[in-house]
């Protein structure tokens, strides 16, 4: 380019000139140019947010989507009502329910109000009672004397009652919570010992035609204390009884045995035809004073 600067001036004047002002242009560029923006101190602008209208294809599918969910929900209302078995809803399933829950009720307050069965596991009370042996207990004469205020047991009454602590303490295993059933024999205030195989209640030998076989022990003599009975077994040296333990508190008591319903061959009733009892009474002092009642029926 020098050397055809040289060889042609005219061309190579033009040519430089046209350098020259290019180069004027590029350098004016450069000063004009502003440079690297500085950083505003002014907080940044919070950015609207866009809302954009979804495409109608999409509301298309969430409209269609919503009624599969009503459709899906329907149908599964309907097959749970599918499921429901028929009979749930029979109304005459629904009236022997009904009936069935009231029988069942009565039959509960009967059994822990009024009587209830037991059953005998052992010979204790032989010949009265044989192993097996399934008998009603009832449990309203209890309440009834309390009521009136006589005595809740009375002398040749067959009881069922929960063992004392006396009992418990001279046995072990399951037998010491199990109910017992024996014979009550003297009552509070009576004076019982046994002497020579014969029972004596306040000095009276006792007929016993009930018992087995005479006792083959003795007992010494002791006033009953008040709120308890002396209980004896009608197999009288087969027996766990009070001339062992002791006394029994009239409140262990749950019932009278009166009726044996099974077996077939030993039904009958258990209450001594119309016995001769004493029972506790008020005179007109206000003392108590043992008063001998015959031939009266036994509540």
């Amino acid at each position: 380019s020098v050397r055809s600067f040289l060889r042609s001036p005219a061309s190579s004047s033009m040519t430089f000139a046209s350098w020259l002002l290019a180069v004027s242009s590029t350098s004016a560029l450069l000063v004009s140019s502003p440079g690297p923006r500085p950083l505003s101190s002014s907080p940044l602008r919070k950015s609207r947010p866009q809302t954009t209208t979804p495409h109608p294809r999409f509301l298309r599918l969430s409209a269609s989507s919503g009624k599969d969910d009503a459709e899906a929900s329907s149908s599964s209302s309907s097959s749970a009502e599918a499921s429901t078995p028929e009979w749930l809803s029979d109304p005459e399933f629904q009236e022997d329910v009904r009936v069935y829950l009231q029988t069942f009720a009565f039959c509960l307050a009967i059994r822990f109000f009024l009587v209830e069965p037991r059953y005998i596991p052992s010979l204790s009370m032989f010949p009265t009672f044989d192993v097996g042996d399934q008998l009603a207990v009832e449990k309203v004469t209890k309440v009834v004397r309390n009521f009136r205020h006589t005595l809740p047991v009375r002398r040749n009454e067959v009881i069922v009652f929960n063992p004392p602590p006396a009992f418990q303490e001279l046995v072990n295993g399951r037998a010491k919570k199990e109910a017992l059933i024996k014979r009550a024999v003297a009552v509070e205030g009576d004076v019982v010992e046994i002497n020579g195989g014969v029972l004596f209640v306040n000095g009276e030998a006792q007929d016993e035609a009930f018992i087995n076989e005479k006792p083959f022990y003795d007992f010494p003599k002791i006033t009953v204390p008040a709120g308890c009975v002396f209980v004896l077994g009608d197999n009288r040296n087969q027996s766990f009884d009070s001339h062992i333990w002791g006394c029994l508190p009239v409140e262990n008591v749950i019932g009278r045995a009166v009726y044996t319903y099974w077996p077939p061959g030993r039904t009958g009733s258990k209450v001594l035809p119309n016995p001769d009892f004493t029972a506790l009474d008020d005179n007109q002092d206000g003392a108590k004073a043992v008063v001998t009642i015959a031939k009266i029926p036994r509540l």
